[in-house]
């Protein structure tokens, strides 16, 4: 059974679906930032590193959603159109 944690309105997360959430919103804002930079709207981002600490007892439920999310995540940016943020020439 995966390991959980409350949230603060009391729900319950597996630790593999949040490891899982955090990493698929990370993804999606590191294309949005890559994009704002291309119209230099945006600054570049700074993170070089991103760890993802699960014990031996969760770490298999932790790398199946992660990996879900990266999937998602992925066909996420390949339905994102090519269009600018900014029409402002």
């Amino acid at each position: 059974m995966p390991q959980q944690f409350a949230t603060r309105g009391n729900e319950i997360i597996g630790v593999g679906d949040g490891d899982g959430a955090v990493v698929e919103s990370m993804l999606l804002t590191y294309d949005t930032n890559q994009r704002l930079q291309k119209e230099h709207l945006a600054a570049p981002l700074l993170t070089d590193l991103w760890t993802i600490d699960a014990g031996t007892k969760y770490y298999e439920d932790a790398a199946q959603k992660v990996g879900e999310s990266i999937e998602k995540a992925s066909q996420a940016i390949e339905k994102r159109g090519a269009e600018p943020y900014s029409t402002v020439k």
